[in-house]
């Protein structure tokens, strides 16, 4: 999925007096699965966006992009009829990026966060009536903030 607003904004004719601003997206996604034999599954799933925005006019000028991007992996073990294993790994990036110059005072803020995460559990069904469940969870997360100001 993605805007072709740019393909229209280009049928116009230019307006110094009231710009319109650049702006596009997009969206894609993927997942595959395989059987790796009776007994195991592993699925593999992917996510991209980015949102951009840019504007100029009256003294100033400004750059926003969010953006998004995700990659998953799961693996399925059956033991037995009553008892199997699931692992799952994925990590994800979030992004919001602002550039700007406002009468020669430059301004950028770069704002990331990164996720990563690994997680298994173990499924036993111990009777009619019972499930019992173990497992973990293992995660990290990294943000990241940059503020630098500039007088160009």
């Amino acid at each position: 999925r993605r805007t072709y607003l740019e393909l229209i904004k280009a049928m116009f004719p230019e307006d110094p007096e009231f710009p319109l601003p650049d702006f596009n997206f997009y969206d894609v996604n993927a997942k595959l699965s395989q059987n790796l034999g009776k007994d195991d599954k592993v699925f593999i799933s992917g996510f991209a966006s980015a949102d951009n925005l840019d504007l100029e006019g009256y003294g100033a000028k400004m750059d926003l992009e969010i953006s998004n991007r995700l990659l998953s992996g799961r693996w399925t073990h059956i033991f037995s009829s009553d008892l199997f294993n699931t692992v799952n790994f994925s990590t994800s990036k979030y992004i919001n990026n602002l550039n700007g110059d406002q009468s020669g005072y430059e301004f950028i803020i770069e704002n990331s966060i990164t996720d990563y995460t690994l997680k298994n559990s173990l499924e036993w069904f111990t009777s009619e009536f019972f499930t019992t469940k173990f497992g973990f969870e293992i995660k990290d997360s990294i943000q990241t903030i940059k503020l630098p100001f500039s007088k160009t």
